[in-house]
């Protein structure tokens, strides 16, 4: 092979290597690119788990809190439906203890007890 030729084949090499580079550069671009969509939709699909899962929660402790209503609820109204009852019986008692107070003095002193 003559020089020109030798020169002309490594020119063309050169061309070919810096063609390969840039074709090279436009797939890691590429790819960079199909990366980043695809971690994209990783995290939206992430989110969409996790705002499932907090709804589900949410409903939960909802639940558990209607609940905790529902009961605190009856018991108040059972409350004031035993509260009357109770306190006739408490004054009833105080009534009895009071009456006791003054008269059991009394059936000690006659002689009664």
């Amino acid at each position: 092979m003559t020089e020109d030729e030798l020169n002309s084949l490594i020119a063309h090499a050169h061309r070919r290597i810096e063609q390969l580079q840039r074709q090279l550069a436009e797939q890691q671009a590429l790819e960079q690119q199909r990366l980043q969509v695809a971690l994209e939709r990783q995290q939206q699909e992430d989110d969409k788990i996790a705002d499932s899962r907090v709804k589900r929660e949410q409903a939960k402790l909802q639940g558990e809190f209607e609940l905790e209503k529902v009961k605190l609820v009856f018991g108040i109204s059972i409350l004031f439906i035993i509260t009357p009852f109770y306190l006739d019986f408490i004054n009833v008692y105080l009534a009895l203890t009071t009456i006791l107070d003054y008269i059991l003095p009394f059936c000690l002193d006659i002689g009664l007890v």
